[in-house]
């Protein structure tokens, strides 16, 4: 499967004074528990040990978030950022496989 980088709207900064917009690579993806799924535009990030989603998606999925194994992950954010591991269901096309995916509320 192939997905273009999507451009969205940047603001010059001083280092960047004409850029005034950037390439984002965002891939459509299902993320699905039970009955209850969402459809979003997720960044994709080949160097990534796992996949990380806002903690509110979670709790949308049904699932009680902070009951589950949790890692901290160094390097997002201003600190440590905690992340809940939950089995679900993901398809991105007409693949679709289980995953354990971390939920993060930072």
């Amino acid at each position: 499967m192939k997905f273009p980088y999507q451009e969205f709207p940047r603001n010059p900064t001083q280092a960047f004074p004409k850029d005034t917009n950037r390439l984002i690579p965002l891939v459509p993806i299902v993320l699905r528990n039970g009955d209850k799924e969402f459809e979003i535009d997720a960044l994709a990030d080949s160097g990534a040990s796992s996949c990380l989603f806002a903690g509110m998606l979670g709790l949308g999925l049904g699932l009680d978030v902070e009951k589950a194994p949790f890692q901290e992950i160094y390097g997002l954010g201003r600190g440590i950022v905690k992340a809940y591991y939950h089995k679900i269901t993901l398809q991105i096309g007409h693949v679709v496989w289980g995953e354990h995916v971390g939920f993060c509320f930072e």
